[in-house]
């Protein structure tokens, strides 16, 4: 059995779910609004490195794994 694709059109990955508001998808890019301080952060439509490394600038905003 393999991994279903994600694909641009479906829901935000889970990392911009959980920490950024006002997701918005233009053509290949996506941009979110940091839930902590507000700044926009952009990244290409297929990675989230991006919004990964600004998460790390607020620790208290880490997801905990356990």
């Amino acid at each position: 059995m393999t991994a279903p694709v994600r694909t641009l059109a479906s829901a935000p990955p889970f990392i911009i779910r959980f920490g950024y508001k006002n997701f918005a998808q233009v053509e290949n890019k996506r941009a979110a609004n940091c839930s902590v301080c507000g700044i926009k952060i952009q990244d290409a439509g297929s990675t989230t490195s991006n919004f990964i490394r600004h998460l790390k600038t607020h620790p208290e905003r880490k997801p905990r794994m356990s």
